[in-house]
């Protein structure tokens, strides 16, 4: 039996363990040995969403519950937040993911959800070391068509 992982994650509301790379679900990128968020979310999420409208739903739900519960001075949760949201809006950018409503507007519960963790985490001591980090995914999110995740990341 081959089971998605992402929805084993579910099964087992593993979900926050799932997009940190905790336990089982921890994805070795061979050239840096840390754990691959994007080819993490671009396999197992996308194949589990891809499924049906409901699945992108239960997805939505976890990612919310994952932001929520991450905590915004841990800058290891700081990097897991921030990897997943970049490989969530990338893999929109490239049309592996159909949803256009998700960080686009402040009634966006993800969006939402991003903002607080952000913000909080902007006051912490690890910050001023993740600012290139995060210029470049304000340029990302620039040209990429995501201009409320780019005026929240930017300023």
């Amino acid at each position: 039996m081959n089971d998605n992982l992402f929805e084993v994650a579910l099964r087992n509301n593993d979900a926050s363990k799932f997009f940190k790379g905790e336990d089982g679900y921890f994805l070795r990128n061979p050239e840096t040995g840390e754990h691959s968020f994007y080819v993490h979310m671009s396999g197992w999420v996308v194949n589990y969403i891809k499924q049906s409208e409901h699945r992108l739903i239960e997805f939505k739900d976890a990612f919310e519950i994952f932001m929520k519960s991450s905590d915004p001075s841990s800058e290891s949760d700081f990097e897991c937040v921030m990897e997943n949201v970049f490989s969530f809006i990338s893999l929109r950018g490239r049309g592996l993911i159909h949803d256009y409503i998700s960080f686009r507007s402040d009634e966006d519960r993800l969006f939402s959800a991003f903002k607080n963790f952000f913000e909080n985490s902007k006051r912490c001591y690890f910050y001023e070391k993740w600012k290139s980090y995060v210029k470049m995914l304000c340029e990302y999110c620039r040209l990429h068509n995501e201009p409320k995740l780019a005026s929240l990341i930017c300023s």
